[in-house]
């Protein structure tokens, strides 16, 4: 496949979820109190001002519900297709963190009552299948669709929004060098021999987005404590043990993430989840992610202090 095919399959994939979005959107701002839609609607955002407060107009409302229901139902579906068994990461994810397990429960609930349920699939069946992930690869080759696609989808779906939120793409080569180079100050200049495996090493992404600075530092930490208990001479069958103990124990509590836009506040946990099972945990202990769906400039207190600051933030809409 050419490099000029792939833009233009992915480009038209993609197109066809915004063109569900915007649907989505008129219809809740179009649906009477009394439908089924409104109802499920008005769950939801009772369900999520338990985590933020916020007052947002009925076009604001529909428009993050919008976003989120697309954005949710594809990411599951690439997690589907990622990991062996996706429905049963999604269910620890559920079991870890009880207030997703509501967020997801309603935002499928106003998926099913849409009028557009049934083109919402079709979409996302076209936009997570083979094609897609084989474009996806021509252009960005080790790339997962999952941890991106939601930076494309906002460049359909209202590119003055993208715009003003900051989401731009941010290459894989970029995401790397910052978590080395934040590993490596930890090295050399505070003498920390395990960098980021350190469990003083409090890591926090303030902009998260769908999390990508997050699973490049779970994917550099997995490196480094690997290569660690290697040299200790540790079994294969100690060190996939001692990980995941590892995960639980040290990295997870350790590992924050901040985001204010909803839908990739919630593609977030999916794709750490998957950067977790491919370094081969297990998902048999029950532990919390850290990643809150918070304004970061809006001046909050935080009860812990983070130690190390990495991402990419949205500096054109500061």
């Amino acid at each position: 496949m050419s490099k000029a095919k792939a833009i233009r399959l992915l480009n038209q994939r993609i197109q066809q979820l915004a063109v569900v979005a915007e649907s989505v959107r008129q219809e809740i701002i179009e649906a009477s109190n009394a439908s089924n839609l409104a109802r499920s609607a008005t769950r939801l955002f009772r369900s999520i001002a338990r985590q933020r407060s916020v007052d947002f107009t009925t076009e604001k409302k529909a428009d993050v519900l919008a976003q989120s229901v697309v954005c949710f139902a594809t990411a599951a579906k690439l997690l589907e297709r990622t990991v062996a068994d996706g429905r049963a990461v999604l269910q620890w994810l559920e079991r870890s963190n009880p207030s997703l397990k509501v967020l997801f429960k309603e935002l499928q609930s106003v998926a099913k009552c849409s009028i557009h349920s049934t083109t919402l699939a079709e979409a996302v069946t076209r936009a997570t299948d083979d094609e897609a992930h084989d474009a996806m690869q021509v252009l960005h080759p080790g790339e997962s669709l999952l941890g991106h696609f939601y930076e494309f989808f906002l460049h359909q779906y209202q590119r003055c929004r993208r715009k003003k939120s900051g989401v731009y793409y941010t290459p894989q080569a970029v995401v790397s060098y910052i978590v080395r180079r934040a590993d490596v100050t930890l090295l050399q200049r505070f003498e920390l021999p395990l960098g980021l495996a350190e469990s003083d090493a409090k890591i926090l992404d303030p902009a998260m987005g769908t999390g990508l600075f997050l699973v490049e530092a779970i994917r550099h930490i997995h490196a480094t404590v690997t290569h660690q208990w290697q040299k200790e001479k540790l079994s294969p069958k100690r060190i996939a043990t001692r990980w995941k103990q590892y995960v639980v124990k040290n990295l997870l509590p350790r590992l924050s993430g901040y985001e204010l836009m909803l839908a990739p506040f919630v593609t977030a946990h999916l794709n750490l989840a998957a950067a977790l099972a491919a370094t081969g945990f297990d998902f048999q202990q029950e532990v919390p992610m850290r990643l809150v769906w918070k304004d970061t400039l809006a001046g909050e207190e935080d009860p812990e202090l983070a130690t190390v600051i990495i991402g990419n933030p949205p500096f054109s809409g500061i």
